[in-house]
């Protein structure tokens, strides 16, 4: 193809201008865009407030009154509701000022709560959140009592007070998961050794591990000799026995608070898991290749509740079948940052959250005791104390 003359090439130009003016005709207009939100915010701002003016006025007469619920097009929405704080708030302002007049920045702050519970239509329930977020978020969410003192409350605290917290269902799901890893393991060794005892396939554990085993029971009763003679001679009920009792007595010890028994513990548990190599590899050895597989599956499994469960007795007891101590406060128990605990939480997020849930939420009630006169004989701090009781905190 040749070069394109100077008339073909004005005509692209042409045809390119045209282009992008019609692509430029479909931008919106922003700034009409604005002009007009802002324009239907402020026409919807008076009735608004007169709504407002009217919720209050049905709060103090014990009346009913809702407001109408206008959607959020081009500010619309948004006008209507700051009117109707404005208007709900002029008729408030008597306790606040009567409040201030009395007992300064304090007393403005729970004269602002108890005007807006008093004027709030509903029930207790409704009247106490109105006035508890009153006094908790005066001037967008954090205003300063006096010059230099802390501010009573940040927005985030304000969610974290009525965000539901449940730590003991999430210790449940997380207890769930620890069963059915352990439930698991069990199988897989239980089904070893009932295929070893189908095929009559005897395994004699190697003595030095016997002795070591024995030394943990100084004072073995007829069951224990029973068990530790048939083990020797390769029977798989007893091996299995054997190497059962020493989980459940090495995961028992983990958990004491006693650093000796503890260690005693770890002990315990480092030594079944070479008297199960052991018997593992002499199946191999015996040519059997799939039960040994199997074998070393059901001990990867028990390693896995070992490392996440039981290397820390802070959580080796709330998780022990056989003690399983639920804590008097889930989050605190569970609040301390340490490398067990974090690796703990790999496995289990949702407990993770709903503790720092329960510590924020624990946080912004201490901050609202400090101004709202929790164990004061006052009405305020007797309708802060049935909200927190309603709440609650887990």
């Amino acid at each position: 193809m040749g070069d394109l003359t100077q008339q073909q090439l004005a005509q692209q130009e042409l045809a390119r201008r045209e282009i992008l003016r019609r692509k430029l005709s479909n931008v919106p207009d922003f700034e009409q865009q604005i002009g007009s939100t802002s324009w239907n915010a402020a026409k919807q701002l008076p009735r608004g407030i007169m709504e407002g003016l009217q919720t209050g006025y049905a709060g103090l007469t014990g009346g009913q009154f809702k407001p109408q619920e206008v959607p959020d097009e081009s500010g619309a929405g948004f006008g209507r509701g700051a009117g109707q704080m404005i208007g709900q708030g002029i008729t408030a302002a008597p306790f606040a000022i009567g409040g201030g007049l009395v007992g300064g920045p304090f007393g403005a702050v729970l004269g602002a709560g108890a005007g807006a519970a008093a004027t709030t239509p509903g029930d207790a329930v409704d009247r106490g959140i109105a006035g508890l977020a009153t006094m908790a978020v005066p001037v967008a969410g954090k205003v300063l009592i006096g010059a230099g003192k802390k501010a009573i409350a940040t927005p985030g605290q304000i969610k974290s007070l009525f965000e539901k917290v449940d730590t003991r269902k999430a210790l449940n799901e997380a207890h769930k998961v620890h069963d059915k890893l352990q439930s698991t393991a069990g199988e897989l060794f239980n089904h070893v050794r009932d295929k070893m005892k189908e095929g009559d396939i005897k395994i004699s554990p190697s003595t030095g591990f016997m002795e070591q085993i024995k030394s943990y029971i100084p004072k073995r009763s007829t069951e224990h000799n029973k068990m530790f003679t048939e083990a020797e001679q390769g029977n798989p009920e007893a091996i299995h026995n054997l190497q059962s009792w020493l989980w459940k007595k090495g995961t028992k010890a983990v958990g004491s608070d006693d650093p000796a028994i503890s260690n005693k513990g770890d002990e315990m548990l480092s030594l079944r898991t070479e008297f199960n190599d052991d018997v593992r590899n002499k199946l191999t050895q015996a040519g059997h290749i799939d039960l040994a597989h199997m074998y070393k599956q059901g001990q990867n499994l028990f390693k896995e509740l070992k490392d996440k469960y039981y290397g820390y007795n802070k959580i080796a007891n709330v998780f022990n079948p056989e003690i399983r101590k639920i804590p008097t406060d889930i989050a605190k128990h569970f609040s301390e940052e340490s490398t067990p605990m974090n690796k703990f939480f790999e496995t289990h997020p949702k407990l993770k959250e709903e503790v720092q849930k329960s510590l924020k939420k624990d946080e912004a009630f201490k901050e609202l005791k400090k101004y709202g006169s929790y164990t004061a004989g006052t009405a305020t701090g007797l309708g802060l104390k049935s909200i927190y009781d309603i709440m609650g905190r887990n």
